[in-house]
């Protein structure tokens, strides 16, 4: 799915978010509708003239980001480096654990069936990292969010759970980076 970047609708229509993942980057969702686990690709993108970073990905027909302020960024970091330890420990004791890693906030965006995107309450979405086994040596990251309600009428949406691999956790530390915010912006300005 390719997603319309949000500074389209939003206040900063002259922004230009920089991508910061690569192309492939693929997490997972339950589909209902097919009773199973399906591919769920991710994007993440920087927005340098309001300092924010957007993860997108698709749910199903609708589209959802989630925009984070540079303190939420850290937070969320500090999450993934969390399970990134707690996965080494959980397959060297060959374990299984579901535990909460921390909670953070965020603006909420939905878009479905490609009307405008639609935006929650700024700041007042929570979302809760959790360490989710499947087997002693399968770990996963779980996005989870609320009910994101939209700020301008009376729709609202609640995402499914994302699973995050240990791949795509070391591949979203890796795009977050400040390095690697840097670099792409150098890369968007040519």
């Amino acid at each position: 799915m390719t997603f319309a970047c949000l500074a389209a609708v939003a206040t900063t229509a002259e922004a230009e978010q920089v991508r910061l993942t690569r192309e492939n980057l693929l997490a997972s969702r339950y589909d209902w509708a097919r009773e199973r686990m399906t591919s769920c690709p991710i994007t993440v993108r920087y927005d340098p003239q309001i300092h924010r970073t957007y993860f997108y990905w698709a749910d199903g027909s609708s589209a959802v980001a989630i925009e984070l302020e540079e303190d939420q960024i850290g937070f969320l970091r500090e999450y993934f480096e969390k399970y990134l330890e707690w996965n080494k420990k959980a397959i060297d004791e060959q374990t299984k654990m579901q535990l909460e890693i921390g909670k953070y906030t965020f603006t909420g965006w939905f878009q479905a069936d490609g009307e405008l995107w639609k935006q929650t309450h700024h700041g007042l979405g929570t979302g809760i990292l959790t360490f989710f086994s499947q087997t002693p040596n399968s770990h996963q990251a779980v996005l989870q969010f609320g009910q994101f309600e939209s700020r301008d009428d009376n729709t609202s949406y609640e995402p499914e759970s994302v699973y995050l691999s240990e791949r795509c956790v070391r591949d979203l530390l890796s795009a977050t980076s400040f390095d690697n915010m840097v670099s792409a912006m150098k890369r968007s300005a040519q």
